[in-house]
């Protein structure tokens, strides 16, 4: 069950599925466990209709509808087109669990479920792609970054709270998600020791853009190309973080 503090947020979910009883879910219970309001439609046709006319913060999308080969593909590929939808999460649903190594390559989306699943585990896996604290927490706690510096013990710092790092010159900034900072003098090699920590607690929100700069992908609001640069803009941030030229090749994971 969503918290209190999370009540009074709702958030729009498309569901496109011909058949939601054969696939498992109870609608009901996914809307009484977790703050959204789902939308059902049936067709590649009702989706389409549904985007020209509402804001959403998730997609479920079944692969397959009789008559409509390939439906959810095709509504993914035209959700990731539409610049609003750049980095929203989509859960795809199929019989046929073959589709979901051929997705992981092809289009950047959240999970894959197989049909039919339980109403908990679609609950479960939306609270996670939602990044409600609650779910996430069940599924996976990164442990803090702890990074040193002169004059003082170790900082530890909560990953899902950070919106982007900063080192230069041994100075050290971090700006988190709710609009306090701090900024340290740090030791040597204190980027790496951070770089080295996230790949082994395998924390996927922060990636390195630019030499010694890290941002949580989460806070990502646009990536701006041009013919030789690329930026990053994150929410409630007005500068603009540059990615170097040896990172452009990970813009499609932000694309």
């Amino acid at each position: 069950m969503y918290s209190m503090a999370e009540e009074h947020i709702r958030y729009n979910v498309l569901y496109m599925e011909d058949d939601p009883v054969g696939a498992g879910a109870d609608l009901s219970q996914v809307e009484e466990k977790l703050p959204v309001r789902v939308i059902l439609v049936t067709s590649l046709a009702g989706a389409q209709e549904a985007l020209q006319t509402g804001r959403f913060d998730l997609f479920l999308l079944d692969i397959e509808i009789p008559g409509e080969r390939s439906t959810g593909i095709q509504l993914a590929e035209q959700i990731r087109r539409t610049p609003a939808y750049g980095i929203t999460p989509i859960i795809f649903t199929s019989m046929h669990t073959h589709y979901s190594h051929w997705l992981f390559s092809t289009i950047r989306h959240c999970s894959f479920l197989p049909k039919p699943f339980t109403a908990e585990t679609l609950i479960r896996e939306m609270g996670v792609a939602l990044g409600l604290p609650a779910y996430l927490k069940q599924e996976y706690v990164a442990p803090p970054l702890l990074i040193s510096f002169s004059g003082g013990p170790a900082l530890e710092i909560d990953p899902l709270a950070v919106s982007y790092i900063e080192v230069n010159n041994r100075q050290l900034f971090v700006q988190y998600v709710n609009g306090q900072s701090v900024e340290v003098r740090c030791h040597s090699g204190t980027f790496k020791s951070i770089l080295d920590q996230i790949g082994a607690n395998r924390i996927t929100n922060l990636r390195q853009i630019y030499r010694s700069i890290l941002i949580n992908v989460n806070q990502i609001k646009t990536v701006e190309t041009d013919k030789n640069t690329a930026a990053v803009r994150l929410f409630n941030e007005s500068r603009v973080f540059p990615m170097g030229t040896r990172y452009r090749d990970n813009l499609k994971e932000f694309t």
